[in-house]
């Protein structure tokens, strides 16, 4: 074959210097400023599709699958970019971040009827983890053809980029970057796809984090080198320079010439990465001021917490003293009695457990031991999804009607002929355990609807104080974290509780309106506890559990 080998192959077996880096960048980036000369653009510029001719050892690009015509704004032709594509040499305005689950569905329904499976598999969306959780989802912004080879444009969440020399010159950046450090910019595969939702969160976000590109550059030790990469991967391809200006002035292509007119390149380029130097430093200090900020901040929104919820308490406190009633607020009602409290051994398991999430795919095994406590998270989730469930019904519903509602949301949570009550300790967020506690709520069970929106204001006023831990803490979970993986699908339900909901808007209804519906629904739990705390039922000062 006319062909030797290509540039991956010449890399790795002979792994060129930088004065051979330089002929073998110019000779491609001539090639390119050909095509572009011919209004082509290439639109796979990697090691794969460089091949050296035998003959004369020059190289040359192959492989134009994924080339577009360049056509200026305004013309009459459409051409764009990505119908074929290696996502991790594209530039970040060839990523889209798919945030909803409509605009998935939109992107899905579009592939829909796609017979190439392995262009199904190319394009599919790429989720983005963070502690075990999807953020995001990422697709490169490529289109199908119809019979005719025209773009089908209808049915994209995401609006198609024109085919342009800046996506060769962000290319030809990363192919730069490679040959400098013998390093890849972006986790990529084999084919020069992005490895991961997290290579394609890296793309989408290049630019975002100077530090993290300050220290990335530093890797390439020649200054004009480092300059040239620097032009290319401009976050704005507007601020890319044209191949026929680099091949022409950069120094990195001329560091033989020692003219005026040279010397003012390099003045100029010695400026540029002293200004960036400048300001990522500059920024940086910002970044460190804003964390130092931030830690004060967390710290007075800890105290903050703190202060709202003795605050909270008191209120509260005062409240019910103004109506003649003295009573615990915070409690939880279930069908079942809590396992003893964990001992420290798995309290430090569950610790473990939450250590091991890294953000990867890799999951981590439940240990048989620990599955009550994972139930217990789920027991709290459960009845925040109830509480959706039911406001959903109240809202539109009469005042008189509020119970019959509660009653008729929780009837399945009502099972047997017997519930327990249990105090929550506000300090600590744990149910009281104690002698003569949990209370049993014994048929029939008409008082527990009834008790329904106290319960509610509790579970608010934990998750106020400590998110999702709060609540699960509240149904016995003895840790002070959660294992991410337990909170899946919890968010909406739960994120109900910091607003003001629709039981408690009828319920301010029923306290302005209707006076004696509130009184009785409170003294209720009065008289209820009147008869069965362990104090109170001896005609003694009760102390509800201590």
């Amino acid at each position: 074959p006319a062909a030797d080998r290509n540039l991956f192959q010449m890399f790795h077996q002979e792994q060129p210097k930088i004065e051979a880096v330089r002929v073998i960048l110019r000779q491609v980036f001539e090639a390119v400023k050909h095509l572009h000369e011919e209004k082509l653009m290439h639109g796979d510029i990697k090691m794969g599709n460089i091949m050296r001719f035998r003959i004369d050892n020059r190289l040359c690009l192959i492989d134009l699958d994924a080339s577009a015509r360049i056509v200026p704004p305004g013309g009459e032709e459409e051409s764009f970019a990505g119908a074929k594509f290696s996502s991790a040499v594209l530039p970040p305005e060839m990523i889209k971040r798919i945030d909803t689950e409509e605009q998935l569905e939109e992107f899905n329904n579009y592939w829909e009827s796609e017979n190439d499976a392995d262009l199904k598999e190319k394009v599919e969306p790429k989720p983005y983890k963070k502690q075990g959780t999807v953020k995001a989802r990422y697709v490169v912004k490529s289109f199908r053809t119809d019979e005719e080879g025209k773009p089908v444009k209808e049915g994209l969440p995401y609006e198609l980029k024109r085919a342009s020399e800046n996506i060769d010159l962000w290319s030809l950046g990363v192919l730069a970057f490679t040959l400098l450090t013998g390093e890849k910019l972006i986790p990529s595969t084999r084919d020069d796809d992005c490895a991961s939702g997290a290579a394609m969160h890296i793309l989408y976000s290049w630019g975002t984090q100077p530090e993290v590109l300050s220290e990335l550059f530093k890797k390439i030790d020649d200054n004009a080198a480092r300059d040239l990469v620097q032009q290319l991967l401009q976050r704005d391809p507007a601020k890319r320079p044209t191949i026929t200006s680099l091949l022409n002035k950069h120094p990195f292509f001329h560091p033989e010439r020692d003219d005026e007119e040279m010397k003012g390149f390099v003045q100029q380029m010695n400026a540029r990465l002293e200004d960036i130097d400048n300001t990522l430093h500059s920024q940086a200090k910002q970044l460190e001021i804003m964390n130092a900020n931030n830690l004060v901040i967390k710290k007075l929104s800890d105290e903050s917490k703190s202060e709202l919820f003795h605050t909270r308490h008191e209120l509260l406190k005062s409240i019910f003293e103004a109506t003649g009633v003295k009573t615990p607020t915070t409690f939880i009602i279930l069908n079942y009695k809590l396992p003893p409290k964990a001992s420290d051994e798995k309290v430090k398991k569950i610790l473990d457990l939450v250590a091991a999430e890294d953000g990867s795919d890799v999951s981590v095994d439940l240990p048989d031991d620990l599955q009550e406590y994972r139930d217990q998270v789920e027991a709290g989730i459960k009845w925040s999804k109830r509480i959706k469930s039911i406001n959903s019904k109240v809202a539109a519903g009469e005042v008189g009607t509020a119970f019959e509602i509660i009653k008729e949301g929780i009837k399945d949570l009502i099972s047997g002929n017997e519930m327990y009550l249990y105090l929550i300790d506000e300090l600590t967020g744990e149910p009281i355990r104690a002698d003569g506690w949990p209370i049993t709520i014994t048929g029939p069970l008409e008082i527990v609807p009834k008790l329904f929106p106290l319960m509610q204001v509790g579970m608010r006023a934990m998750f106020f104080c400590d998110g999702k831990v709060g609540l699960a803490r509240m149904f016995g979970f003895p840790a002070k974290r959660v294992p991410i993986a337990w909170l899946e699908g919890a968010q909406e339900s739960v994120e109900l509780l910091n607003e003001e909901c629709s039981v408690e808007q009828l319920w301010h209804r029923a306290c302005t309106s209707r006076g004696r519906y509130r009184d009785s629904s409170l003294r209720t739990f009065v008289d209820f506890l009147n008869k069965n705390d362990p104090g109170l039922s001896k005609n003694e000062h009760g102390d509800f559990a201590g």
